[in-house]
């Protein structure tokens, strides 16, 4: 849903169909006498983007961005770079024991759980 801004008519809000913008950069221009002052917000539609799994893994690339959208807002000129992108994840470090743990609870105390769930439930049902 988009709101309109204050003062424009209206005041319902109104839907529109597709893709709606998860950043929304808004400036102002103010001179004090001859001398112009620029204030500019950057508004993000959710905190996710600067959570710590997004910073840090290498293949969302928010770190650059939000480098380069703080270095543009500060009026920061900066050159052109080409971050690399990695798809490798972190592999998963298990012992032995850990790994033989896992498997019987999965492969086996699960599925019989499951199983010994189902016929209590089937023997109850049949009952009623």
């Amino acid at each position: 849903m988009l709101y309109p801004l204050q003062g424009e008519e209206g005041g319902k809000a109104e839907e529109h169909p597709g893709a709606q913008g998860i950043v929304a950069l808004g400036s102002r221009i103010k001179y004090i006498g001859t001398e112009k002052h620029t204030a500019q917000v950057a508004v993000f539609a959710s905190t996710a983007m600067f959570s710590s799994s997004s910073t840090v893994g290498s293949s969302f690339n928010n770190q650059d961005f939000t480098v380069e959208l703080l270095n543009s807002l500060s009026g920061k000129q900066g050159g052109i770079s080409i971050p690399d992108v990695s798809f490798e994840t972190e592999k998963l470090n298990v012992t032995q024991s850990q790994f033989n743990t896992m498997s019987l609870w999965i492969g086996i105390l699960l599925p019989l759980a499951v199983f010994a769930a189902g016929i209590v439930i089937w023997i109850r049902r049949r009952r009623l």
